[in-house]
């Protein structure tokens, strides 16, 4: 292990080539994650801003997140919605999963549909605002 972080770790594996040779790869292990795609009554995507160190800035996006320890997909989904944008899913349906970044993670992040959202907000963190 190279580095053993509070929501990630990053291994180093050397595979050997069967002429010998070796490729070096390097891993980051994170929770899998939730991405929810929600739509107003007008048919608008409901987006939040999030400002993302890595990119030192601001970036536009659908509510997401990470599983945490022990959770199932529908809890996180509704956490995570709930939490971005205070609005609690209706029916939820999937709509597929993806390797984020398969190059160099296996974690995986499915996507929901949540159906008629209705509005139960909570506290908004100083780092999120949502756009309709």
């Amino acid at each position: 292990m190279v580095f053993d972080g509070s929501i990630m770790t990053v291994t180093v594996d050397i595979l050997r080539h069967p002429d010998g040779s070796e490729a070096r790869f390097e891993v980051v292990e994170h929770p899998d994650a939730v991405t929810i795609v929600p739509v107003d009554e007008l048919g608008n995507v409901v987006m939040v801003r999030q400002y993302r160190h890595a990119t030192r800035r601001a970036l536009l996006e659908l509510p997401a997140g990470k599983l945490e320890r022990g959770e199932d997909l529908a809890a996180a989904t509704q956490r995570e919605l709930r939490e971005e944008t205070g609005l609690a899913a209706g029916e939820l349906r999937p709509l597929g999963g993806f390797y984020a970044a398969p190059a160099s993670s296996p974690s995986t992040c499915t996507c929901s549909w949540p159906g008629t959202c209705a509005p139960r907000p909570l506290s908004p963190t100083r780092s999120r605002s949502t756009r309709w």
